[in-house]
């Protein structure tokens, strides 16, 4: 596992100056180790039409329902997450839609 620091994305809807409603991106830059998924994970989410790439593990408090990150200018969905202690797993995929 690598030590490195990840862009938590969470995206929403407001009104603009306009009111019409625009996407507004709220990033939050947290401390995180990854690495590549297990086999397991990758034939289980290539069952589900998945493509895992990395596994991000970082302070449970850290999470708060973000569904892309970025790590090293790379975008990623996350399309799970499971508790580890005090900490939580974010497994990612590249996905068209979180360039």
């Amino acid at each position: 596992m690598e030590d490195t620091v990840i862009k938590l994305i969470s995206n929403k809807r407001v009104n603009n100056e306009y009111g019409v409603q625009v996407k507004s991106e709220t990033a939050n830059e947290v401390f995180a180790s990854w690495d590549g998924v297990n086999r397991s994970e990758f034939f289980s989410g290539g069952q589900n039409r998945l493509k895992p790439e990395k596994m991000f593990l970082t302070f449970k408090g850290n999470y708060n329902g973000e569904e892309v990150l970025e790590h090293e200018g790379e975008r990623y969905t996350i399309y799970r997450t499971h508790p580890n202690g005090d900490y939580l797993e974010l497994y990612a995929e590249k996905r068209k839609g979180t360039e």
